[in-house]
């Protein structure tokens, strides 16, 4: 058994040998080209597969050469080409998957399609543009998941319908997008821990896709990097909830609506609470106000201050320390 890694700044043709070796556990390939046609490879052995910045020779390179790999458990890919727009990675074995998209060389509006089967992914991290359309079957054993995702929507709602710049397909486009998004998260359902980053206003919100409708009926442990407007609604939908980490977005973090209905987890679960880039706007103050209140076994409340001015710093503290809260074992910091 060996590990085999390979870099080359050449962007060279791979052998097909490599693709042979049947004692190969650990494979990582970086700016290569890659060229791998049905039933040519033949990794027998091989657990973990690293691919960066590799140039496939077509959209079903991937497809061959991951199911060709009949023991692997971790795949990360990591794609800033313009080649390859279409990834199927289709697994029975597969653990944990990483997918990379360099946002920074593809532009926020950059078009990908991922068709994942992956039933026995345990760790699931996918890094890219809200334009992408993802396509998930079942994870029935997620435990962990990361998405980000940014960019990909447009708002034609300050352009008057007579103008020659305004697009009636916009709206339509949003639409399609928010469902995709919306049909991701639903397959993330089972993860016990979520990290969810939209880089989205609240602006183009399409009501028809409501996370609250999504039973999220293990997740304990909550990462969130959204308009609030959505944490409203991963608290309906997570009973279990015991530790939720929040961070502001710049510029749209004005959504915050208290639930028409109390949260499970507030009175059953919740118990640690981080809220990262605080401003001290009225809606973030609403927003804790309303988890001190309501949160009944809650143990801790740390809030991560965005000014460095301590004297703001202390005047925030001492407002918030007023604030009622539901559970008397509740600790407060302010950083």
């Amino acid at each position: 058994m060996f590990k085999f890694s390979l870099s080359s700044i050449s962007n060279g043709q791979l052998p097909h040998c490599i693709f042979k070796c049947t004692t190969l556990v650990e494979l990582s390939l970086t700016w290569c080209t890659i060229s791998a046609k049905p039933g040519v490879v033949c990794l027998p052995k091989l657990k973990t597969l690293k691919l960066v910045s590799i140039y496939y020779e077509d959209y079903e390179t991937l497809t061959n050469l991951v199911s060709g790999c009949l023991a692997i458990e971790n795949l990360v890919v990591v794609d800033d080409s313009e080649v390859c727009d279409i990834f199927c990675i289709s697994s029975s074995t597969l653990k944990s998957l990483v997918l990379r998209f360099s946002v920074t060389h593809y532009g926020l509006d950059h078009d990908h399609k991922l068709m994942l089967d992956i039933p026995a992914v345990q760790y699931l991290w996918i890094d890219g543009t809200i334009s992408c359309f993802i396509s998930v079957e079942k994870l029935s054993s997620l435990v962990v998941a990361h998405v980000r995702l940014s960019g990909g929507f447009h708002s034609s709602q300050d352009i008057d319908p007579e103008d020659e710049q305004y697009n009636p397909e916009v709206e339509e486009v949003n639409i399609s997008r928010w469902r995709e998004i919306f049909q991701l998260v639903e397959k993330l359902s089972n993860a016990k821990s979520l990290t969810f980053r939209i880089r989205a206003s609240m602006k183009l919100w399409n009501p028809t896709f409501s996370f609250a409708t999504v039973r999220f009926h293990n997740l304990t442990k909550l990462k969130l990097e959204a308009d609030w407007h959505i944490l409203t609604e991963f608290l309906k939908s997570a009973h279990k909830l015991e530790s939720l980490t929040v961070k502001k977005v710049e510029g749209q973090l004005k959504c915050w609506r208290e639930p028409k209905d109390l949260p499970v987890c507030l009175l059953s679960s919740l118990k640690y609470v981080c809220i990262c880039g605080f401003a001290g706007g009225e809606h973030e103050l609403n927003m804790v106000r309303y988890i001190l209140r309501h949160a009944k076994i809650l143990k801790t409340i740390k809030i991560d201050s965005a000014s460095p001015d301590n004297d703001y710093k202390l005047n925030m503290l001492q407002r918030i320390s007023y604030f009622p809260r539901g559970s008397k074992n509740c600790g407060l910091t302010f950083v």
